[in-house]
């Protein structure tokens, strides 16, 4: 084999490699699942911490419909014992969660 042949080989190589571990990470779901997600903007990376902390598309869409739009403040409130329900009232006065918290 000519090293040029070589050369383009491993360069395909390394291209499809590189090209699998930059995809998206959607495993574990079905394609209901991913659509949903999809549907409102969620990344496969931001669904997989979602799933992770138990919640599904519509729960996080629970949370964003009450006034939450970003993962890290939907995971954090939820974690600190909130539901979307008990949350919304404070987020619509603007506390933030350390407030909510000393408050409640």
């Amino acid at each position: 084999m000519s090293h040029k042949l070589v050369a383009l080989t491993l360069s395909f190589l390394l291209v499809a490699l590189v090209g699998c571990a930059s995809s998206p990470n959607w495993s574990g779901l079905t394609e209901q699942q991913i659509m949903d997600w999809k549907a409102m903007g969620v990344s496969a990376e931001d669904a997989q911490a979602y799933r992770g902390a138990g919640l599904d598309a519509e729960a996080v869409q629970a949370w964003r419909d009450a006034g939450l739009p970003g993962k890290d403040d939907i995971l954090a409130w939820r974690q600190s014992g909130w539901t979307p329900a008990a949350a919304e009232p404070w987020l619509g006065q603007n506390f933030d969660l350390d407030t909510a918290v000393a408050w409640y």
